[in-house]
């Protein structure tokens, strides 16, 4: 099964059934998981042993939707299925380290602390109800992970971005130098630049390493690049992928083959890279 044929059969579900849809892909291709039940939500968990073990990458996606009636196919069911083909790749592949993939709930809640400071007391009471901040903050050996990756809109585009700050939050600039060598090593295009509002706040504030990455159109980006630097984060300068989040243009019909088969090996790379 193709990548797109995954986001296409998640797109199917309402949101309020995503998680099942997770759940169900998971156990008909004999993937061990775990759930992981809070109060706002529910995270679920697969994990593959590496030839290393006592040190750990985690890849983490959201799988919960902003707007009911979109498909939501780039933001983010792109991400998820590229997240469930890597799980049916380890049952016949060992990564170098013990790579946890992670599906968390309730990411959307996060852009309403736009408007806050990076203080814990400000964000605390938005945090306690994302799926990626309990995940974190609940896991059992947090010196074990070497990094973390958000995987955000990875569906469209024909270069990968690295994003250089997550709204406020600047990305981990050892783990971004990483991930620019790994797309300079393997012959990815790439760009370094500002993305919204995401989990990556819940790797910030839990003071670990960590990214966010995606697709884009390599023109799109470059456009966007020097115009936030003209005018900082404005809906208007977004690149036009981006402008269809949260509405009903977020369509599988959009969706690129290629663009999830490129994040898909690149996260192979990466994951059998890291020194």
């Amino acid at each position: 099964m193709e990548i797109k044929e995954i986001v296409t059969e998640i797109c199917r579900e309402p949101s309020n059934k995503r998680a099942a849809y997770i759940q169900s892909f998971l156990e008909k291709n004999s993937i061990f998981y775990t759930l992981q039940d809070f109060k706002f939500g529910k995270n679920i968990e697969t994990v593959k042993n590496g030839t290393i073990n006592d040190k750990e990458i985690i890849l983490m996606c959201h799988y919960d939707t902003y707007n009911p009636a979109s498909e939501s196919a780039n933001d983010n069911s792109s991400s998820v299925a590229i997240l469930l083909k890597l799980a049916q790749y380890f049952k016949k592949n060992t990564p170098k380290y013990t790579t946890s993939l992670v599906f968390n709930d309730n990411e959307e809640i996060l852009g309403g602390l736009s408007a806050y400071s990076d203080s814990i007391k400000d964000v605390q009471s938005i945090l306690d109800k994302s799926g990626s901040y309990y995940y974190l903050n609940n896991h059992h050996n947090k010196e074990k992970i070497l990094f973390v990756i958000i995987l955000e809109m990875s569906g469209i585009g024909d270069s990968i971005f690295i994003a250089s700050n997550s709204g406020n939050f600047l990305c981990n600039s050892l783990i971004n130098e990483f991930c620019t060598e790994t797309a300079k090593n393997f012959s990815f295009l790439y760009n370094v630049m500002p993305v919204l509002q995401s989990d990556y706040i819940s790797i910030h504030i839990m003071k670990l390493k960590g990214t966010v990455i995606g697709a884009i159109p390599y023109y799109d980006a470059k456009t966007y690049i020097e115009n936030y630097k003209k005018y900082g984060f404005k809906k208007d300068i977004y690149p036009h992928t981006w402008k269809k989040n949260h509405t009903s243009m977020d369509k599988v019909s959009s969706i690129q083959e290629k663009s999830l088969q490129m994040i898909f090996n690149y996260l192979i790379k990466m994951i059998n890279n890291f020194e």
